[in-house]
């Protein structure tokens, strides 16, 4: 038997209409342009004269991505990373106004301050990637998002008492610092459950931090010229979104992945 660095995705297949078997698919052989309204779609004369179809191949794996990207699994890392990345752009958005305006740091102390935020943010990435190497990914990013809610909360309770500025710049440290352990991880985790589909998970993943991130940066600024409790508000949910989702989610597959399920089809049919 052939021993394998990993164990790799099992072969794709079908369930069969009124039947226990399965119909293992190899390539899907697609033909496009072949009719009006698929003309008409990509901008392609009609005149049945000139125009003439042409012939792709997709993965196997294509015909059950949709299935897979709304599977548990995938869904539920996708929204913890996605809103993780929620309260990292609600310390973006809110970074200038929470040191200068009311902590009263000057333009060089505030980019200092950023800068150490950043720096600390990268070395537990670093150090994140490399207990990965023999940990699985799941506890990690469950512990950085958990460490990430706890130092949220802090800051929540700081900005409501008014505690020393000292006090806040460490608990925001850590608070970013703690998404080190949660980005790489949940989006491996999110990755590993579409055998096949990783560019398509990748787009679904890119599209939902971004369109979040734009949702999130105007709400830290809503009545925010006094106090920083909307950002701390903001954080907190995404926070806590974000760790309901990866416990939802479950663990990292440890045997071959069966392939996503797709609508039965019956033998002989075309697909």
């Amino acid at each position: 038997m052939t021993r394998y660095l990993f164990n790799p995705p099992a072969p794709f297949s079908l369930p069969i209409q009124g039947s226990e078997s399965r119909f293992p698919v190899g390539r899907i052989f697609c033909v496009g342009r072949n009719y009006h309204a698929h003309a008409i779609e990509m901008g392609a004369p009609v005149d049945k004269t000139t125009m003439q179809p042409f012939y792709f191949i997709k993965d196997a794996a294509s015909a059950g991505q949709g299935r897979a990207l709304m599977g548990r699994r995938f869904l539920g890392n996708a929204v913890a990373y996605a809103f993780g990345f929620a309260v990292m752009m609600a310390y973006i958005s809110a970074s200038p106004f929470l040191y200068q305006v009311l902590m009263g740091m000057s333009e060089v102390q505030y980019g200092v301050m950023f800068a150490a935020n950043a720096v600390v943010l990268c070395i537990v990435s670093a150090l994140a990637a490399r207990i990965t190497r023999t940990v699985s990914a799941v506890p990690v990013a469950r512990i950085g998002l958990g460490v990430n809610l706890a130092a949220v909360a802090v800051i929540g309770v700081l900005v409501l008492t008014g505690t020393p500025t000292v006090a806040v710049c460490l608990a925001i440290m850590v608070a970013v610092g703690s998404l080190g352990m949660v980005f790489g991880t949940t989006t491996a985790l999110a990755l590993d459950s579409l055998p096949g589909g990783i560019g398509m998970g990748s787009a679904v993943l890119g599209v939902a931090q971004f369109g979040l991130a734009g949702v999130v940066s105007p709400l830290v600024n809503i009545g925010s010229e006094t106090t920083a409790v909307p950002l701390a508000v903001v954080m907190i949910a995404a926070s806590l979104i974000a760790n309901i989702a990866l416990w939802a989610a479950g663990g990292m597959r440890q045997e071959a992945i069966a392939a996503p399920e797709a609508e039965p089809v019956a033998v002989g049919a075309s697909r």
